[in-house]
Formats: structure tokens, sequence, C-alpha cells
């Protein structure tokens, strides 16, 4: 684990390594229950049917449903793995997804959407390695200690989307122009993290 230095000269640990935790808004849950509730009610209608075969198709029906409804699930719990090397997302807590290297960091800053700016900014809450972004307004960005305030200049910005709900988000420019957008539990938290990874790689 990372080290610094306290005034005094005792070592404390860092902030490395640091797992930051995305969770669905109430419109995602909502989504959520519905697509559960109806996958059960449609797998009892064929556990009701007198055919032989009914039976069959309900468990294959509950197996097929039961899939889509865990995957839309862990498509909105998601755990991110913050080290010097970049950060990791698991879907649903365990499931590894292409790691985001540090390499391409340039700097962190809090921005914060409402539940309005969502559509017109991201369009859709969710996963999306590789979407496009609207570029943030100077009301909407603060900065955090370590870290300049950038933006990349553009209007529309490549960007990495993991947001699952509106709020104060952590928000990375990319070396490469793209932007990488986070809604974690502790935006502060992440974007302290955050601004020690991009020191251990200058």
């Amino acid at each position: 684990m990372a080290e610094k230095q306290t005034a005094a000269g005792e070592e404390t640990p860092g902030r490395l390594p640091y797992t930051a935790r995305l969770r669905p808004c109430g419109m995602l849950k909502t989504r959520t229950f519905t697509s559960g509730a109806v996958s059960v009610l449609f797998v009892a209608w064929f556990f009701t049917r007198p055919e032989p075969e009914s039976t069959l198709y309900g468990l294959l029906a509950a197996l097929v449903l039961g899939l889509a409804v865990a995957w839309e699930y862990s498509r909105s719990h998601i755990n991110l793995h913050v080290t010097k090397d970049g950060i990791t997302p698991y879907q649903g807590g365990f499931l590894p997804r292409a790691a985001i290297p540090a390499a391409d960091f340039r700097s962190v800053h809090l921005r914060t959407l409402s539940h309005e700016r969502v559509r017109p900014v991201i369009r859709r809450y969710g996963v999306r390695p590789n979407a496009t972004a609207l570029a943030a307004e100077p009301s909407e960005l603060r900065a955090v200690p370590g870290s300049k305030l950038r933006t990349t200049g553009k209007e529309m910005d490549d960007a990495t989307l993991y947001v699952t709900k509106p709020g104060t988000l952590v928000e990375v420019v990319g070396h490469s122009g793209r932007v990488y957008l986070f809604s974690p539990e502790n935006p502060e938290e992440m974007a302290a993290a955050l601004v020690e990874v991009i020191r251990a790689n200058r």
C-alpha cells in the first residue's frame, strides 16, 4: 500500500489501492424490480398450463429471464478497483471488465449533473466504454486538491461512462482527449485516490 509523510514525519497509509462502489439510482432500481416481477409472472404462467411440456418451458424461461435480470442488476452494481496502474471495473462486484490505464489520466475534478442534465450530457445511465458526452459547463465543475481544473475544449467528448445516478460525479480528463465519468458513492474519496494515481504516473 502506498505511504505518505505527515507533518510530524510519521508514515500513514495512502489511499491506494482504493475501491469505489457504484450503485443505481431509483429509476434503475425500479427497472430491475419491474423486469424481475414481470419475469416471475411469465414463468408462473407456464406452470399453470395443463400441457405436459409447459413445465419444461417454464424452467427454460426461468433460466433465461433469471440470467437477463441478473445481467441488468450487475450493470448497475459496479466496483471500481483503483491502483497506481489504473482502474479495473468489476461488474456486479465480481466480473472484471477491461482495465482503464492510468497512463492516459491527465487530471481529475468533480462534476455535478442534475437528473435533468443526464439525458443531454450522456443520454442514458449505464456502462458504456465507448460513448460520447457533452462537455461540462463551468458551473458543473469543482476542482479537487492536487489537480488542476482542465477540460478538453471540445463541445462533445469521446467518453468512457460508468454512470448509474445523477449528482456529484468524478470526471477524469485523459491525455488522449477522452474523458472518463464515474458516479461513485463517495466521489470526493475516489477523486483523491485518482490524484495519487496521476502523481504516481508523472
